[in-house]
């Protein structure tokens, strides 16, 4: 289904919509985000457009706003992967924030509830809900854990939030360790280390030298947050986060096997919450597993990510329209 195709098919059932594409109205996009309360990172036009590149010609996107009688109604980020009727708009799944899920389920856009979905009918999309009685056509294909940090308490009783061995490792001191936390400014040389570390761990380039440059645009723009650690000077690991006004996501990171006893990782995403605080965000992202994942990688990344969430309790899971 083309960007033509998903107008047509929300016009057929409210001829009063005028449906914008975000690629073609970006400031316009940009505004009315403003009258969402909680802005989840995905919904970004920098997050957007990294990720345009990211996909490339995998992708495309179909993000949208929807107006009736001059007044804005919603707006929705939305790829589909191409070849294959599968939408998306975070890990792989279309999550919809709580103003849209409200306007659905209460106000009944469309006519009705039911007629949202049918959008999505006959396609492989998976929805990251919460878990609830719906009353329509949504089978439950698994529980997941979407580990979403609150910090919204004190950055003190969030930390009650690590694992007991994550905070000794924490409290460990090494002499000649620097860490370095770097938004709207540049880093030139160290981003081209982080650059290249993520290659040589990675045994290969992942992805287009644009969408890193992209990225580090967005770290001067202060759309994202760099923060690394040197030993000896020397650029050991680094984690990139991007964000909203109110939403920061764990998105990219590497370490130096060779420096593993320093566990950086953790500090960096310990300061990663710290700064996330001292502008105010409201929540952490790091990730969705789902129960019955099988990818060992993936576990163990989760698992990893777990250590600065054990006392969350998500009531989430993966839904398909039928």
């Amino acid at each position: 289904m083309s960007s033509t195709e998903l107008t047509n098919f929300l016009k057929s059932m409210d001829k009063g919509l005028l449906i914008l594409p975000r690629l073609n109205n970006k400031s316009l996009w940009n505004s009315k985000l403003k009258k969402i309360s909680f802005i989840p990172h995905f919904y970004s036009n920098d997050f957007l457009d990294y990720q345009n590149e990211y996909f490339q010609k995998n992708c495309e996107e179909l993000s949208f706003m929807a107006f009736k009688n001059d007044s804005f109604l919603f707006q929705l980020s939305l790829f589909k992967i191409k070849n294959k009727m599968k939408f998306f708009n975070n890990d792989g799944y279309l999550e919809i924030p709580n103003d849209l899920l409200e306007l659905i389920f209460e106000k009944k856009i469309f006519g009705s509830k039911k007629n949202f979905f049918e959008f999505f009918n006959n396609t492989e999309t998976e929805f990251l809900l919460p878990n609830k009685e719906y009353n329509i056509d949504l089978k439950k294909l698994d529980d997941c854990d979407s580990l979403n940090l609150s910090l919204e308490d004190s950055f003190e009783n969030i930390m009650t939030n690590y694992r007991d061995s994550t905070m000794n490792r924490l409290n460990k001191k090494f002499d000649n360790l620097e860490y370095f936390t770097i938004s709207t400014k540049k880093c030139d040389e160290d981003w081209k280390n982080f650059k290249s570390l993520h290659r040589n761990v990675a045994g290969r380039l992942t992805r287009s030298d644009t969408s890193w440059d992209i990225q580090y645009n967005n770290i001067q723009k202060g759309t994202s947050v760099f923060i690394y650690s040197k030993f000896n000077k020397k650029f050991i690991a680094g984690c990139l986060f991007d964000h909203s006004k109110d939403d920061m996501k764990y998105s990219v990171s590497a370490s130096d096997p060779n420096f593993r006893k320093f566990n950086s990782n953790e500090k960096i995403i310990s300061l990663a919450i710290k700064y996330a605080k001292s502008i105010n965000i409201k929540n952490l992202h790091f990730g969705v597993l789902k129960k019955k994942e099988t990818d060992i990688k993936k576990i163990n990344i989760h698992d990893f990510k777990k250590n600065f969430c054990r006392k969350i309790n998500n009531n989430y899971g993966i839904y398909q329209y039928t």
